[in-house]
C-alpha cells in the first residue's frame, strides 16, 4: 500500500441520521435490542404514539413500561426525520384505529421517507395504503391485509425486502441486524468500505528503551469509525520474519480530530518491529493493513560513542550518536604512531 499518494479527504458520518419510532401499546421486547444497533452508529432516534406511556407485550416485565418522546398528533415535521420505523409488536390495534398515525405513515411515505415495518406492523402499512404495488414481507397472520392493499407479499421465511422507500421483514428478532442494515440502504447512508489508512507515523522516529511514544494513524472512512488497533511485532533479525505470530503489544487508538487516530505508547524492548492497523466501521466492515511501519528500538545504554584521538602528546574528545551498538564494537587500530580508541559514550 502506497501511503503516500493517497490524499486524505473529510469523511462522511452518519451521526446526523434521525429516526422516528411509531410505538403501540404490548409492543415487542426486540424494540430493546433495535435500538442500540441504531444508536451505535450515532443515529437519534425519537419515540412516538398515540399515548404518552405504552405498555409491553406479555413476554417482558411490566418495569418496561415506556415514555414517548412525544405523540403522534405533537409531530410538527415529518421532513426533520431520514426514516420513520413501526416497531414490533402484538397487534398494533392503537396505531390501526389511530387517523393520526395513518396519516403521518402515508405523508412520510409520500414524501419520499424511508416507512420501514416489523413483523405484524407491516399491517399498518396496509391500513395507512402505502404498500401498494410494493413487494413486502411481513408476519404470515395477516398475509391477506397486505394482498388487499396491492401488495406482492413475498411468503416464508425471507430477509427484509427493499423497495423503494419501504422496508418490511419478518421475524424481527432472527433479522435484527439485517433490518437496521436494510433501512441504512435504503436511507443511502449504508456503505460496504472498511476504513482505510492513509498515513502512519511514529513520533519519535527513533526510539531507546527508554522512551515513551505516540502512534498517529489518519485514516479515511466515508460512514463512521468504530474502531482502529495498532499490533505490533517483534522481528527476527537472523530470518527477517516475526518472532511470533501473536502480538508483542496490541494498543486501541483514540479519534483525535476528524479522521486521525492516536495512542500514546510506552516503551519498548530493545529489537526490531513492524506494526499491523486494523481498521472497522460502524457498519461492522473491517480490514487488516500489514507492515504499515516498521521502526528499531536502541538500547538506552548504547546513546553514543567517545573518540579519543592519541598521538604527539594531544588528546582530542569528539561524541559520536551512533544508534543500537553495543560493547562489543570496541574498536582499537594502529597505524603511523597515532591511536584509535572507540568507547561507549553515556
Amino acid at each position: 500500500m502506497d501511503l503516500s499518494k493517497v490524499t486524505i479527504t473529510e469523511t462522511k458520518s452518519t451521526n446526523d441520521v434521525k429516526i422516528l419510532f411509531i410505538m403501540d401499546n404490548d409492543y415487542g421486547a426486540n424494540y430493546h435490542f433495535i435500538r442500540p444497533i441504531l444508536e451505535g452508529w450515532g443515529w437519534e432516534v425519537t419515540l412516538t404514539g398515540t399515548e404518552m406511556t405504552i405498555e409491553p407485550c406479555d413476554y417482558q416485565s411490566s418495569s418496561a413500561t415506556l415514555d414517548m418522546d412525544m405523540l403522534i398528533s405533537e409531530v410538527s415535521s415529518l421532513s426533520d426525520y431520514d426514516a420513520i420505523s413501526i416497531m414490533p409488536g402484538e397487534s398494533h390495534e392503537g396505531l390501526l384505529n389511530s387517523q393520526a398515525a395513518l396519516d403521518l405513515i402515508k405523508s412520510a411515505a409520500d414524501m419520499g421517507i424511508v416507512v420501514s415495518a416489523w413483523c405484524k406492523a407491516v399491517r399498518v402499512l396496509a391500513a395507512a395504503g402505502v404498500i401498494n404495488g410494493k413487494n413486502v414481507s411481513g408476519h404470515a397472520s395477516f398475509a391477506s391485509e397486505y394482498i388487499a392493499a396491492g401488495a406482492n407479499y413475498i411468503p416464508g421465511d425471507v430477509p427484509p425486502v427493499i423497495d423503494g422507500n419501504i422496508v418490511t421483514t419478518v421475524r424481527s428478532r432472527f433479522y435484527r441486524p439485517d433490518m437496521c442494515e436494510a433501512i441504512a440502504r435504503a436511507i443511502g447512508v449504508f456503505e460496504e468500505n472498511a476504513p482505510d489508512v492513509t498515513s502512519v507515523q511514529l513520533d519519535p522516529i527513533e526510539l531507546t528503551t527508554n522512551d515513551n511514544s505516540s502512534l498517529i494513524v489518519d485514516i479515511l472512512e466515508e460512514s463512521g469509525v468504530d474502531q482502529v488497533v495498532a499490533r505490533f511485532y517483534a522481528i527476527d533479525l537472523g530470518t527477517g520474519d516475526r518472532n511470533s505470530t501473536e502480538p508483542y503489544r496490541t494498543v486501541m487508538l483514540e479519534n483525535v480530530s476528524q479522521a486521525q487516530y492516536e495512542a500514546c505508547l510506552e516503551p519498548f524492548g530493545e529489537g526490531n518491529y513492524t506494526v499491523d492497523i486494523f481498521t472497522q466501521d460502524i457498519f461492522g466492515n473491517s480490514c487488516n493493513f500489514t507492515d504499515v511501519l516498521a521502526f528499531v528500538v536502541r538500547n538506552s545504554s548504547d546513546s553514543g560513542f567517545m573518540l579519543l584521538v592519541l598521538g604527539s602528546g594531544a588528546v582530542i574528545g569528539v561524541t559520536l550518536i551512533i544508534a543500537a551498538v553495543t560493547i562489543s564494537n570496541l574498536i582499537k587500530r594502529q597505524k603511523a604512531g597515532v591511536y584509535l580508541v572507540i568507547l561507549p559514550y553515556v
